[in-house]
């Protein structure tokens, strides 16, 4: 997920969309790498990546999650987060806080 400065929601990973070419994996082993080729671009400013890790399938954590995006409706997003962190199956969640601007 990331944050934008706007307060934009946009849901990052994992995508399953074939018309984009886009199949990511549900589940990852915390040894593989991810990459993300993302780009940043306007508007520019404070934007925060938000990694969640859970122990087992995170099925309905994703359909939540899916359901914030292109929101600016952080409540939303932060119910769903809090619901995860509330059912103690392993979830973990990181905050990664960037800055962007125009080159």
């Amino acid at each position: 997920m990331n944050i934008a400065s706007t307060g934009e929601v946009t849901y990052l990973y994992p995508i399953r969309d074939p018309a984009l070419g886009l199949n990511d994996p549900t589940t990852l082993s915390p040894s593989d790498p991810l990459g993300l080729p993302l780009q940043v671009g306007a508007p520019f400013g404070a934007d925060h990546i938000l990694a969640m890790e859970t122990e087992g399938p995170a099925t309905d954590l994703i359909a939540a999650l899916q359901a914030t995006d292109g929101s600016a409706d952080i409540r939303a997003l932060w119910n769903t987060l809090s619901a995860a962190m509330a059912q103690e199956n392993g979830t973990r969640i990181a905050v990664f806080p960037f800055h962007s601007a125009a080159r």
